[in-house]
């Protein structure tokens, strides 16, 4: 279990037609979405970790998790490919 990957989501809208809102509009959208992220993300995490323990509790398969060492490893080789991707 190494905990390198996030999952995240993303809402997207055409720039011509979001420019267009007035922006009152735009900011309690912004709002709205800041309010459903904070609601959302709780919600995501406990439906992940009931997840992985059920995995863990079916014992059909087998877990192993990075050292510190083997972390710090494998984020220093990874960096150059984040700087990349950024």
């Amino acid at each position: 279990m190494s905990n390198h990957g996030y999952l995240g989501y993303a809402i997207i809208v055409n720039k011509r037609f979001w420019g267009g809102l007035p922006e009152d509009v735009r900011a309690d959208l912004n709002k709205a979405m800041m309010e459903a992220s904070d609601l959302a993300n709780p919600i995501a995490k406990d439906h992940n970790d009931a997840a992985l323990a059920a995995r863990v509790a079916g014992n059909t398969t087998e877990f192993s998790e990075l050292t510190a060492d083997e972390r710090a490893v494998w984020i220093e080789a990874l960096v150059p490919v984040q700087d990349e991707m950024a």
